[in-house]
């Protein structure tokens, strides 16, 4: 027997939808034709004999008042008749008065002729006297209203004109968008949204895959653990029950041998994040003895993530990490015994597919809660296989925090090799953010911008490093001084790499080439002059570092390339003419500002037709890094 479903207006189905387009042009019909058939009647008096009509209409009342029936209202159906039509002649149209005449004419010729033919049914005369008084009053009701239905569609018109504009938020994607919305190619209007117009209707996937049932499920110790913290829902049973069904997966392929077990792992995962994050909250000291795993979640996170994620909840943890696990079982591939392959380099990607498969997920979390783990599924890796990836603008620290443990635990295998690596992205990113907050509001605000920053028509943002140091806050000024010890750490891994690779003379990518010399160390002589401290020439090294990770600072100058210092003497061409030497130079790309302060961010700053890196500037720093 098939079950009947409740119909739900925001999961329609394509019969559904079809059936309501059907509806919305009968609806469209219906008007037009109603609009006609008003303006026919205007136009009646034109081709009726009102003569004739009055004639026939006073003839008919007559009889129907000398009709002898034995009931005492017959003759209410034509003082129903003159209040309407007294109405009509006062305040309607003469079109209108001659309709009015012509349906009263049929409604007394019938009566009359139900009363000859019935005259000792006073029941069945009853019921006429009703229906024509009905008839009379439907039709003067019409005509007496129509105007006002009229005005109403108008100015109903006018209105959702002026509101249904295409609907602008930011993408939900997340990825800095261009303000449009994304459409998942379903049919299916934005009807429900938050407070701040993000809509909430979820649509679920067809990513389905095998699940255990839910007896083996409740036995297991994945019911346990999400019960014990409060992270039980429908999507976490849901993800569980794959998991379990799946539990002998690997978790890593390396050379086709399938490693690891993918419900141990997973398992192993979700305890310690919760463990860790009910240390963080009782604010007692993280225990990670003899246990590398945890060890490595806790050293990936910055003391900020520690303290946003005690604002996470757990179940929005468990969630993020079983669909995470879950898109492994789609990625890879069993070919025979213990023999695997990659059916997708994407795995991340795959687990937001099964976690959008929930039919609970878009009940259970909200767009905040969805959009927080879309983000860090969807950008746990930070490089693919075609560019480096560009983190969203307004990514919030609940999304990095998860992101952390989402790179690790796909990359746990080799958790030694990019711990390193995982750390100078999470500071750096929010010593970038700082630094950038600052920058932006900088340029926005300040006074003091000519002299100190000069622009090319290109776009290319010359400012004196003594201006940026000084933006630096004390705070930000220490979290890069303590940057320093992560960056060697991460600059000697690349260099050894590249030692392996030139000894197995294997080409390593330019990736890693890049970032050995946009990260190697510069002299205290190359920008002495600029910034006399050695703590001050760490630090500015060390933002450097954080600036080109994120791709701020330019590398050349028309046909001459600026020096890893970053620091540069100039010669500009004004659009005056004038010639100008300035020294100690930092250039920036711009395509960010204009991200942040809209295409004419430049308006205030001074412009100037050509640049050119001066010789002796760029020969001693060139002569200094060989």
């Amino acid at each position: 027997m098939v079950k009947n479903i409740k119909y739900d207006a925001d999961t329609k189905d394509l019969a559904s939808l079809m059936n309501e387009e059907k509806a919305k042009n009968y609806s469209q019909i219906a008007w037009g034709v109603f609009i006609i058939l008003i303006a026919l009647i205007q136009l009646l008096p034109l081709f009726s004999n009102d003569v004739f009509v009055n004639e026939k209409i006073v003839s008919y009342t007559e009889k129907i008042i000398s009709i002898d029936i034995s009931i005492d209202n017959n003759i209410s159906v034509v003082n129903t008749y003159y209040k309407y039509h007294d109405f009509l002649s006062a305040f309607g149209t003469s079109g209108e008065c001659t309709f009015f005449l012509l349906v009263s004419l049929f409604v007394f010729k019938l009566f009359i002729s139900v009363c000859e033919a019935f005259p000792s049914s006073n029941v069945l005369i009853s019921l006429f006297v009703i229906f024509s008084n009905s008839i009379m009053q439907l039709v003067f009701v019409i005509l007496a209203s129509w105007k006002v239905w009229l005005i109403a569609v108008i100015y109903a018109f006018i209105k959702s004109i002026k509101k249904v504009k295409p609907y602008k938020a930011r993408d939900i994607l997340g990825i800095a968008g261009n303000g449009r919305m994304f459409f998942s190619g379903v049919r299916a209007g934005i009807k429900k949204c938050d407070k701040n117009g993000n809509p909430t209707l979820h649509i679920t996937g067809l990513t389905c895959l095998s699940q255990v049932n839910e007896k083996i499920y409740k036995k297991s110790a994945f019911c346990t653990l999400l019960e014990k913290y409060g992270a039980e829902n429908e999507t976490n049973k849901y993800l569980a029950s794959i998991i379990l069904h799946y539990y002998n997966y690997p978790t890593f392929i390396n050379d086709g041998i399938g490693s690891g077990n993918l419900f141990g792992d997973t398992y192993e995962f979700v305890i310690n994040a919760f463990e860790i994050q009910q240390e963080i909250i009782s604010e007692n000291d993280i225990d990670t003895k003899n246990d590398k795993r945890k060890e490595n979640m806790v050293l990936c996170l910055t003391k900020n993530m520690k303290k946003e994620l005690k604002n996470i909840v757990p179940k929005n943890i468990a969630t993020a990490i079983m669909a995470l696990e879950t898109g492994r079982i789609l990625a890879y591939e069993h070919i025979s015994n213990d023999r695997w392959t990659m059916q997708s380099n994407y795995p991340h990607l795959c687990a937001r597919a099964i976690l959008h498969s929930s039919p609970y997920y878009g009940d259970e979390y909200d767009f905040d809660e969805r959009e927080m783990i879309r983000k860090a599924l969807v950008f746990a890796e930070r490089k693919s296989d075609f560019l480096e990836i560009r983190m969203p603008l307004k990514m919030n620290t609940q999304s990095y925090t998860l992101r952390q443990w989402l790179e690790l635990i796909l990359h746990f295998n080799n958790a030694d090799s990019i711990i390193d690596e995982l750390q100078f992205f999470a500071k750096s990113t929010e010593i970038h953010k700082a630094w950038t907050r600052l920058f932006v509001q900088y340029i926005e605000n300040s006074d003091d911008l000519q002299g100190n920053f000069f622009v090319t028509e290109g776009g290319q943002l010359f400012a004196k490093l003594e201006v940026i140091y000084s933006l630096l806050s004390d705070s930000i000024k220490n979290d890069l001084f303590e940057l320093s010890d992560l960056i060697k750490r991460v600059y000697n891994k690349r260099e050894a790499d590249n030692l392996v690779s030139q000894i197995e003379q294997k080409k390593l990518s330019d990736d890693n080439n890049s970032f050995l010399k946009e990260f190697s160390q510069n002299t205290k002589d190359e920008i002495s002059k600029y910034l006399p401290k050695l703590d001050d020439v760490i630090i500015w090294q060390n933002l450097r570092s954080c600036l080109n990770a994120f791709s701020w600072l330019g590398k050349r100058v028309s046909d001459r390339y600026v020096p890893y210092s970053a620091v540069i003497d100039c010669k500009f061409l004004t659009e005056e003419n004038e010639i100008k030497d300035v020294s100690g130079l930092v250039l920036f790309r711009t395509s960010k500002l204009v991200d942040y302060l809209g295409e004419r961010w430049s308006e205030s700053i001074e412009k100037v037709k050509k640049v050119k890196i001066t010789k002796a500037t760029a020969m001693k720093l060139e002569e200094g890094d060989k």
